[in-house]
């Protein structure tokens, strides 16, 4: 099963008092560049959950002036993305940043396609005790939840912005947890840093290039289009 149905440990909602909430990163959103400079924020552990590739996005490059002119087979019609699944025995790395209610309609628009759920705070390892009792984090919504094909595959710019957001704030045995928490590396995957199609993609030298394509070629991925740049 892609995502949990009738999970009773989690529950829709928006947070713990009228002004502020606590949410749970932990893909793009542990890539402190994607958001705002000054907000705060904790490394945290979530136990008894995974991840996967297995969120389906469409058309990211409609809102940030790609050519669609695409390589190799890939239809253009969507791309993949990580959620995450309930898994007895299993824990992730992520980070906890507090919002204003007020802005996570913004938050929300960033994470379309995603269900955003709350988990009990007791289910996190943290340095710094939390003092809310429950904790937002996105998973994909019933609709937009499916492995990914030629037609939604992963893309290198998404990655690439996941693993420096590890490696930032976890080191190399961070994104090697990553990795090997994260379901389904074996999944198609579209080469796009030369013209990336993730609305936030991050600038990377070419030898933080070449470190992800070293842990990348572990797995055996279905490479879409060559060389990779």
């Amino acid at each position: 099963m892609i995502r949990p149905e009738n999970d009773p440990k989690i529950r829709t909602g928006s947070g713990d008092n009228n002004d502020f909430a606590t949410y749970f990163g932990y893909g793009s959103l542990v890539n402190r560049k994607t958001r705002p400079q000054n907000e705060p924020w904790q490394r945290a552990t979530l136990t008894g959950w995974s991840r996967q590739w297995a969120h389906r996005a469409d058309r990211p490059w409609q809102q940030s002036g790609h050519s669609n002119n695409f390589a190799g087979d890939f239809s253009g019609l969507g791309v993949s993305a990580l959620t995450v699944k309930a898994t007895p025995g299993s824990r992730i790395d992520g980070v906890l940043v507090p919002i204003a209610v007020a802005d996570l309609a913004q938050l929300d628009a960033r994470e379309a396609g995603y269900d955003r759920l709350e988990i009990p705070a007791s289910e996190f390892i943290v340095d710094t005790p939390l003092t809310v009792e429950t904790v937002i984090m996105y998973v994909s919504g019933a609709e937009r939840s499916g492995w990914a094909n030629h037609d939604y595959p992963l893309i290198q710019s998404y990655i690439d912005c996941v693993l420096d957001g590890f490696n930032a704030l976890f080191g190399a045995d961070g994104v090697d947890r990553f990795m090997a928490t994260t379901e389904h590396w074996t999944l198609p995957l579209y080469n796009d840093r030369a013209q990336p199609l993730y609305p936030r993609a991050i600038a990377l030298t070419d030898d933080q290039h070449r470190q992800h394509d070293q842990r990348l070629d572990q797995y055996d991925l279905n490479r879409m289009n060559h060389p990779v740049v």
